[in-house]
């Protein structure tokens, strides 16, 4: 049976990715370990055990970002999932954003579970992804339709626009669906609709399931190394403080991704525990992110010390 996933992009986003250092996820990673927990044995027992998926999303607009390397971050991380996977293996498959102002009414203080026309009106921005639900709709009939066999569709998505698609795959009889819901609130489930035709369904996503599904911290290609956005760690403003503090000691972004990227050694610094793995994999808890900031300044200050006595004798 052959494995098929589809990511709804900004649904996996903010339904579990946004405040969590976990941006930097692998979704087939992510599809295995779901499959293997949530999926029954007599599905299991047909898998060939070669995942293929599409990922579905719109490019970041800059302009109506609240972070301003939040499309930087994004084109980082498609490239990342593109060098690690084949092109007959992971696809990104893009729909748009629309940006437009509208009027809505407010909610009304007194009332506030009770729409009704004394609400008042305002314009608003309303910001729209548009195309995913289609797309993710297309493509799963195509691959359905086109190959008679045996295969299982897994959805990484909550949204109930799905429903339709997940009950017509249903009817067909060489086709099996999972459901990754993604749902991190113990009180919440997947949406009833969308998990009612489906073989199998996951629960809340878990930090341990996030964690071991991320794509390596550093990717190596011909040119330039493909890295995790500093913005993307769980510290981000400590991670961005330590970076830009290496890179004005020491000159050079390269420069001081390798000290972040080196295996830990003994320093015996006075007042310093010693790093007991690798500063970029430091970067998520507070505790952590500040004895790598402290290491950062003792060294950057002895580079300089050093730098001044070098000039001196010259």
């Amino acid at each position: 049976m052959k494995i098929k996933v589809y990511v709804d992009g900004y649904n996996l986003y903010y339904g579990v990715l946004k405040y969590s250092p976990y941006k930097w996820l692998d979704p087939i990673k992510l599809a295995k370990l779901c499959c293997q927990v949530s999926a029954p044995e007599s599905v299991l027992s047909q898998l060939n055990g070669i995942y293929e998926s599409k990922y579905f999303t719109a490019k970041t607009l800059n302009n109506s970002a609240f972070d301003p390397t939040a499309g930087r971050d994004q084109a980082a991380y498609h490239r990342a999932l593109e060098r690690v996977y084949s092109e007959d293996k992971f696809e990104i498959i893009l729909g748009y954003h629309t940006v437009n102002a509208v009027i809505r009414r407010k909610v009304d203080e007194l009332l506030p579970k009770s729409p009704h026309a004394g609400c008042e009106k305002t314009k608003v921005w309303n910001i729209e992804e548009k195309q995913t639900d289609v797309n993710i709709a297309i493509h799963s009939l195509k691959d359905a339709y086109t190959d008679p066999s045996d295969q299982l569709h897994i959805f990484v998505s909550n949204d109930s626009d799905l429903a339709p698609l997940v009950e017509m795959l249903a009817a067909l009889p060489n086709v099996r669906t999972g459901i990754i819901a993604p749902i991190k609130d113990r009180n919440t489930r997947p949406t009833a609709s969308l998990v009612k035709h489906a073989d199998w369904s996951t629960g809340r996503l878990s930090d341990k399931v996030l964690r071991d599904s991320q794509l390596p911290l550093v990717i190596e290609t011909p040119k330039k190394n493909l890295r995790k956005p500093i913005e993307w760690f769980g510290e981000s403003t400590l991670a961005s403080e330590i970076l830009d503090h290496l890179i004005d000691g020491l000159g050079k972004r390269n420069a001081a991704y390798k000290w972040l990227e080196q295996q830990p050694f003994d320093t015996n610094i006075a007042g310093l525990e010693n790093l007991d793995r690798p500063a970029i994999e430091m970067l998520d808890s507070k505790s952590d992110a500040e004895l790598v900031l402290a290491h950062a300044k003792a060294y950057v200050d002895y580079i300089k010390k050093r730098r001044s006595k070098t000039q001196a004798r010259s």
